[in-house]
């Protein structure tokens, strides 16, 4: 209602949220080789926000931030979601490196299927590594590069159909590194600076 009792009519307020759409690929935004035309026409007759930031640099957690209004600084979670355990059964994780890397951790006991899964992001590509062998399936490489057009990426799989021989190799670096007198990979030294992390991770969430 305004100042004369009179029933207000609310505004019909359109948010345009494309995934992926960098503004470099928007012809408003400057670009002069991409059409969008329809974006275009749109954006004279809109408000843009051109110096926002994203609340995180994951699709999700920056569209739940941009719906409800809440920071996403969460790092942590540990729950209990399926066994009524003193410890946690499922674990979510968001590291950053002091130079600014960013690694995203999920360790579950309740995925009762072996599941061996790293990728490693770039600014033009991405690796991707699925399986070892044996009850984790075929071990797998995938290289995915970004095209200069964006859209689906150029994609590339080598498989390697053998056993799982990870426990043998890293045994067989391990007695090699004493022979040579140097460090195995993976050692004490990372051993502890992995359980530092997790305990400064049960601290934050316990705090």
């Amino acid at each position: 209602m305004n100042r004369k009792g009179r029933k207000q009519r609310k505004p019909n307020i359109l948010l345009v949220l494309t995934d992926q759409h960098a503004p470099r690929i928007a012809g408003f935004a400057g670009d002069l080789h991409v059409r969008t035309r329809h974006l275009d026409a749109l954006a004279k007759r809109s408000v843009q926000f051109d110096a926002a930031v994203c609340a995180s640099p994951v699709c999700t957690p920056s569209r739940s931030s941009l719906m409800t209004g809440t920071w996403p600084h969460t790092k942590e979670w540990l729950r209990n979601a399926f066994w009524d355990i003193p410890t946690d059964d499922n674990c979510f994780l968001a590291l950053r490196g002091a130079g600014g890397q960013m690694a995203w951790l999920h360790a579950s006991w309740t995925e009762w299927k072996n599941i061996f899964s790293l990728e490693i992001y770039g600014r033009d590509g991405k690796l991707m590594i699925d399986g070892l062998g044996g009850s984790y399936g075929v071990e797998r490489l995938t290289f995915y590069r970004m095209l200069p057009g964006m859209g689906p990426p150029e994609t590339t799989s080598w498989e390697y159909p053998f056993a799982d021989r990870s426990w043998v190799l890293e045994f067989a670096d391990f007695a090699t590194a004493i022979n040579e007198g140097r460090r195995p990979c993976g050692d004490i030294a990372d051993a502890v600076a992995n359980l530092s992390i997790v305990g400064d991770v049960y601290r934050r969430y316990r705090s």
